[in-house]
């Protein structure tokens, strides 16, 4: 017997609304009508506060941006620039970018020598890292202050918590040279370094730590307390050192510079020529001791092997000797200038009023500054043989 046919359950395949009456539909279709409109009016009231709340804050900021933005780029478009400044700025710039070029190439290095790397290789990556501290930073923040005198384009925050760091940078690069320095002499005049090579790099990263908390502790801390910024009522921002008005004679200024000098320059420079001279009599002595023994002919094997080891032992130290002598001729050279004219203050303090001559003598001193940054990978390319074999692998391998 055959029944009526029976109506299929619902499934996913037919649409819900199919099911629906027709006044079911227009019901659904009023509710959803009613509940856009009040989210609709909910969201513009809410984003029409926020707004009103978020506008006269954001216009604020944009003019201060804007100002900020208009003072920097003066630094690039000042008016009528003289033959003279054009070739001094194309100077500075010429060797602070190949000065960066060859202090990143030396980071390159020394990075890709991964498990390879010599305790002093660690030196030689954070002298170059704080050559590139000087020439991208330090270097720049003075270059804006020299130019922009009244009109300081970077804030009040980078005026007093950046600006003071930038002397790390510089005391860090002598002191790391320093340590290059008496590193050699404990190896070849002392002969008391660690033969373990973790044990010794654990102390070198302990040193190279100290390097960086010495200076800034005795570089930039007192700095926190003297550079100063402030605006004037005709738009000036002014940011620099100000010392104490009860301070007629300025002792404190006098002295800061001094110890500055001191701390950066004779001191270490002291310390690396004695380090040198002890270096020059070990390697002298080691070297007339070897002709010495090369000279008996009728001697056993082991002197023979002996003189051979100490013979490779002394070219070791010569080639070591030869990276040493022009970095420290180059920092005593190029970093004289500006101690000098710190000493000069010292002794003299209306010497920094001479504008006549005071623009020209700072520019010197940069020019130098700049030298004593960027002129290290020069040195290693030309005395070292191990790195002009990493530079060609580098080269080799890019080039693939």
């Amino acid at each position: 017997m055959k029944g009526k046919p029976t109506e299929k359950p619902a499934t996913w395949s037919q649409p819900v609304f199919q099911k629906l009456k027709k006044d079911d539909n227009c019901s659904l279709l009023i509710a959803t009508s009613k509940f856009l409109a009040f989210l609709r009016k909910f969201i513009c009231t809410n984003c029409l506060l926020s707004w009103k709340l978020w506008l006269p804050k954001a216009r604020k900021r944009k003019h201060r941006l804007e100002r900020q933005a208009l003072d920097f780029l003066g630094i690039m478009n000042t008016p009528k620039l003289t033959l003279e400044e054009i070739l001094t700025l194309t100077l500075e710039i010429s060797l602070t970018f190949f000065g960066v070029i060859g202090n990143l190439l030396v980071v390159t290095l020394i990075f890709k020598l991964g498990k390879k790397r010599q305790p002093m290789d660690f030196y030689f990556l954070h002298l170059a890292i704080a050559d590139l501290g000087t020439l991208l930073i330090a270097f720049p923040f003075l270059d804006i202050r020299k130019r922009l005198p009244r009109n300081w384009p970077l804030g009040e925050f980078t005026c007093r918590y950046l600006y003071p760091l930038t002397e790390i940078f510089l005391g860090a690069s002598v002191w790391f040279i320093v340590a290059i320095a008496f590193r050699r002499y404990r190896s070849i005049v002392k002969g008391t370094l660690d033969l373990k090579k973790e044990k010794d790099t654990k102390k070198v990263k302990r040193s190279i730590f100290c390097v960086w908390m010495v200076s800034f502790v005795f570089l930039c801390l007192p700095l926190y307390f003297i550079v100063a910024y402030r605006e004037f009522p005709d738009g000036d921002r002014w940011c620099g050192p100000t010392w104490p008005t009860w301070d007629p004679n300025l002792v404190a200024a006098r002295f800061y510079f001094g110890f500055i000098a001191l701390f950066t320059y004779f001191m270490p420079l002291c310390v690396i020529a004695f380090a040198y001279i002890f270096i020059s009599r070990a390697l002298k002595r080691t070297s007339t001791f070897i002709k010495a023994i090369n000279r008996e002919r009728n001697k056993p094997n082991s002197v023979t092997c002996q003189s051979t080891f100490k013979s490779a032992r002394l070219v070791e130290n010569k080639r070591a000797q030869r990276v040493l002598t022009p970095l420290i001729l180059v920092f005593a050279f190029t970093m004289l200038p500006l101690n000098v004219f710190r000493l000069l203050f010292v002794v003299w303090p209306p010497a920094m009023t001479k504008e006549k001559y005071y623009a020209s003598i700072v520019y010197v001193i940069s020019i130098f500054v700049i030298l004593n940054s960027a002129i290290n990978p020069i040195i290693y390319v030309l005395m070292s043989r191990n790195f002009r074999k990493g530079v060609h692998n580098l080269c080799t391998w890019y080039s693939r």
